[in-house]
This record gives C-alpha cells, structure tokens and sequence, in this order.
C-alpha cells in the first residue's frame, strides 16, 4: 500500500465499527462453510478530472482481515524481532569504535531491517583505572606501578511492546476496492472472487513463460499477427479445459494421480496442470514403415494404466489411440485404407 492508504487503513483498523461481517467460504465437504476472516465496509466518493472537466463516481473500500494471513505475518514478524533482538545482544565492539560509533552502528542494523519502531538500542560505557607494579614480587611502598584505563562498553536492546502490540493489530488487514453495487457483489462474494483470480492471470501466463509463449514475435503483418494470437487463445481454451475437467473429475471421487511429476512417481497430485497432463503422452511413438506399395504403421508402445486414466477423465475412448493401419497402393496411389480407427492418417 502506498500514499495515505496506509494511514487510512490504520485509522478503521483503531476504530472498527460495533459489528464486523464474517467472511465464510465453502469448505472441502459439501455444504461445509469455514469462516476465514471478518471485515466492513466504506463508502468513498472520488473526485477526478479530464479534458471534460471535474467527474465524480463512487468507490465501495472492503476491508477485510483473514485470519491466516494475520497468524502468518505475526510469526515471520516476531521471528524477525527475534533474530534482530539477538544479533543485536551478541553484537561487539570492532576495534578501536567508540560508545557512540557502535551504537549508531547497532541502530542503522535494526533501522535496515525496518525495526526500529519496535527495538530501542543503548550502549553503557564503564571507564576505570587498575594499579599495575612494575616489578614482581610483594609490592611495597616506594614499588613503582603504573594506571591502565580499562573501557568497558555493552550494549542492552528493550522491546517497545505498546509499539509491537498496535503493529501486530494491523496483521492480516486488507483493502479491496471495487465500484461494483453491493446488489451485484457481496463482501463474502468479493473475496472469493479475488482468490479465483490466479485461475485467469495463470492463462495470461501461459503467453507470457508458459506453454504458449507469444514471445519472440517476428511476424510483422497486423493480419499474421491477429491470427497467432487468435489460434493461442484457441490452444489456450484446449489447455484450461483440459485442467478443468480433470480437476473436476478427481474431485468428484476424491482421487489423485500419481506418476505426473519426473523422477517422483510416487507424488500424487489431486490438481494437475494441463501441461503435466499432456506430457504424459509425450513418449507414445507412430510407427510407419513402407513395405513394397503398402504402408503399415502401428503404435509403438501401449497406453500406460496412467494414460487410460486420464482419458477416462476427460470421458475421451481410449479407442482413440489404436493407430493400427495397412495403405496398399496400386500405380502410385491409394487404392484401399485397412484401419482399425475411423480417421485414416492421410499418407
């Protein structure tokens, strides 16, 4: 959060409303609702301006605490004090610094790991002199000696805990803002769909490092280029549907598949990717050979019991995959197709 949002956040968060909304989703049974956070709302009128002039439009600000998120922030925010805290105490003196120059040394530490609200540091410093004789022996009277000025310095950190406790009641605090009518999207409503957000930017994704990288682009006709696009869009929407019913259909029966991931056959996944799922297939060979004027090609290997799963996921025949065919040609062309399958692979 940037500009006066984090100000404004820490405001409602001080001085939240009589009754906060529970936020429930739906659990891994059916009909089962777990509660994952609270929240409320706040109107906001915005103010803006163009070339037309001043506008003006309403803003619903959703705030909204979850629970795990706070439990998660608080740890890594306490194990983070923890460290600084003993750093801080098994930290020296390096050299000849003085008192000052090694506090100032210790503070900038904590400042960088942005803790200096939360840890106060102060360096003692203890001056006194010890009486050392010249010679060994019993010292008398008249024995020559000599002072040594012993410097001692130690450092003490304190824990501003009225600091630390108000930082902690800000933990798992977020803004949602939408100009969506509260008829239309709920609080409860907001949130899930927030969290099913990935589901869309993970297919932007797939054009940007994924399976369907629209980059490097060397076509240069605006007519090529609208037409790449539309067929990754298309191979895009094979690929989520792919997913989608797989996911579907394992959630249905409350199964998994093992053997997606290389080298961890034993790792079961009950929400594979599209791209786990296809190189699955990677392996399968047509073999096609020439045998005088007939051609004969079979498929290699058998489908694996992995393979007629995920087919029988996707409600797709494992039919499909029997290849078998025998082409005889006569006077250089096909005269008659043998096929165990009903789309014949044209020669």
């Amino acid at each position: 959060m940037t500009g006066h949002v984090p100000n404004q956040l820490e405001s409602w968060v001080n001085n939240l409303p009589k009754t906060l909304e529970k936020i429930q989703l739906e659990g891994k049974k059916k009909g089962e609702l777990r509660t994952i956070g609270q929240g409320f709302e706040v109107d906001k009128s915005m103010i803006g301006q163009d070339e037309n002039g001043e506008f003006q439009w309403s803003e619903r600000w959703l705030v909204i605490r979850s629970e795990c998120h706070a439990k998660k922030q608080q740890a890594g925010f306490l194990k983070r004090l923890e460290n600084a805290e003993k750093a801080t105490q098994c930290s020296i003196a390096q050299g000849k610094e003085s008192a000052g120059e090694w506090e100032m040394r210790l503070r900038n530490n904590i400042e960088e790991q942005g803790l200096s609200k939360f840890l106060t540091v102060e360096v003692h410093e203890k001056i006194y002199q010890e009486k050392h004789y010249a010679k060994r022996g019993r010292p008398t009277a008249k024995t020559p000696y000599y002072l040594e000025t012993i410097v001692e310095m130690s450092c003490r950190v304190d824990r501003q805990e009225a600091a630390i406790e108000a930082h902690q009641q800000l933990m798992g605090w977020r803004i949602y803002v939408t100009n969506t009518a509260k008829t239309r999207m709920t609080l409860t409503q907001s949130v899930r769909y927030y969290r099913d957000e990935y589901t869309v930017e993970r297919g932007f994704h797939r054009f940007k490092q994924g399976s369907l990288p629209i980059l490097p682009l060397f076509l240069r006709i605006d007519e090529r280029i609208r037409g790449l696009v539309f067929l990754l869009f298309i191979a895009l929407q094979v690929l989520t549907l792919i997913e989608f019913i797989v996911r579907r259909e394992l959630a249905k029966t409350d199964e998994n598949l093992a053997g997606l991931v290389p080298g961890n056959p034993k790792n079961v996944q009950t929400q594979p990717t599209a791209e786990r799922l296809l190189a699955a297939f990677k392996e399968l060979n047509l073999f096609i050979q020439r045998q005088g004027d007939d051609i004969v090609g079979h498929l290699v290997e058998k489908l694996s019991p992995l393979q007629e799963k995920i087919l029988s996921l996707l409600n797709i025949p494992k039919e499909i995959y029997n290849l078998s065919f025998i082409k005889v040609r006569t006077d250089g062309e096909v005269d008659r197709v043998e096929t165990n399958f009903d789309l014949a692979i044209a020669a």
